[in-house]
């Protein structure tokens, strides 16, 4: 199987997207990275979709992104496997009803996790804490089944029966983090704390079981209804 891996950056360099590779080809599948918002074509029936994150809102628009939310919002319809990560999230949750809207304040560096979740994707239940990077939050109700909510902001949420997402970033490890932070100009939020956050990284060695393996998991194995 091919995952396509929808390259939200914008072309800003990004360790995400190579973790990402790293761990669908650790499962034995293959990779295809689309530039999305550098304007390439996207395919038109893919096997299994993760959509990263990325600068910016996608309430702008800008090249690509429209089609992006097409593609998204039929393979939700047609029951693809569908990741979305972050800014696709967003687009995810934002193309079904829900709100997108700037935070009070920006969020960066590493969050727990509730553990009240039972989705079969999100984890080992609780497992946390995993690593957020954003100026964005999503809230209201959409056509989507919460997984993980924070007050009012959802954080994680279930769109059909293979479609989940997230605006945390279940690719991120300790090794990739510490990468991402030791390159500021491509820190969106609070680049003065990046130390910090390194040196808490090592509280994120289990978050690649968190969402991501999961899905992948799931695209080898039948799922339960």
């Amino acid at each position: 199987m091919t995952v396509t891996i929808l390259d939200m950056n914008a072309g800003h360099a990004n360790v995400g997207v190579q973790a990402i590779i790293d761990q669908v080809e650790a499962h034995g599948l293959s990779a295809k990275v689309v530039d999305v918002r550098g304007g390439e074509p996207l395919p038109r029936w893919p096997q299994a979709l993760i959509g990263t994150g990325g600068p910016g809102s996608p309430a702008d628009g800008g090249t690509g992104i429209e089609a992006c939310a097409a593609l998204l919002d039929r393979c939700i319809d047609l029951e693809v496997p569908v990741l979305g990560i972050c800014f696709t999230f967003q687009l995810m949750c934002r193309t079904v009803g829900a709100i997108v809207r700037p935070l009070r304040r920006p969020r960066m560096g590493i969050t727990q996790l509730s553990g009240r979740s039972r989705d079969r994707w999100l984890g080992p239940v609780g497992i946390g804490p995993v690593f957020e990077n954003r100026t964005l939050g999503v809230f209201g109700k959409g056509d989507f089944r919460p997984l993980e909510t924070e007050g009012e902001q959802v954080i994680a949420a279930r769109f059909s029966h293979n479609a989940v997402g997230c605006v945390f970033h279940p690719e991120a490890d300790p090794e990739s983090v510490r990468v991402f932070l030791a390159n500021r100009e491509h820190i969106q939020v609070d680049p003065e704390r990046g130390d910090v956050f390194s040196r808490q990284a090592d509280r994120l060695g289990h978050t690649r079981q968190v969402l991501l393996g999961g899905f992948l998991r799931g695209l080898q194995e039948p799922l339960p209804e």
